[in-house]
């Protein structure tokens, strides 16, 4: 049976589905290899009888698929490890952020100038404007790794355009 030493119990279930059947696909199994280490491996096999219904042979390919096992639990990991650093880093940036959302808040409350309050208005949009951003990184992030349930919810575009039109004022007027 080539490089693997197959297990009674996989060639018992093996034939058994091949009785149902006359083909195989894509069976998945764990077998030992020569080398003696355990590998994932994907069997297609096929069973061919004579015109009279006669057994004559099966047929039996077995690929290796450990290493996309391996793969599949790699990226699986590395993006556990890259949510978490998100998830971290996220909140390092939102305590300061909500410092500097709390103080301009804080500052709108005292007597400006109209420049000033204009100025305050920029802080603070901005501002929630980052902290947006932030949270659909942590959202992306969620969404990768399978932890994100989606909603619908209703928008008025308008507004939204008219939010962030501000923010590209400079940008359109000056042609960048």
């Amino acid at each position: 049976m080539g490089n693997y030493h197959y297990d009674s119990d996989v060639i018992s279930d093996i034939l058994t589905k091949l009785s149902s059947k006359q083909v195989l696909k894509e069976y998945r199994a764990r077998l030992r290899h020569k080398d003696g280490s355990i590998r994932h491996v994907v069997i297609d096999s096929s069973v061919r009888f004579d015109d009279e219904g006669n057994f004559i042979n099966t047929r039996c390919f077995t690929r290796d698929v450990t290493h996309v096992r391996d793969a599949e639990s790699l990226r699986e990991k590395v993006l556990e490890m890259k949510s978490s650093f998100l998830s971290r880093i996220s909140h390092d940036i939102r305590t300061p952020l909500n410092g500097i959302i709390g103080m301009s808040t804080l500052l709108q409350t005292t007597t400006l100038s109209k420049e000033q309050v204009d100025y305050v208005k920029v802080v603070l949009d901005s501002s929630e404007f980052l902290m947006h951003i932030v949270e659909d990184i942590l959202d992306f992030s969620k969404l990768e790794t399978g932890k994100i349930i989606f909603i619908d919810v209703p928008i008025n575009i308008v507004k939204v355009r008219s939010k962030l039109f501000p923010y590209f004022r400079r940008s359109l007027v000056n042609g960048w």
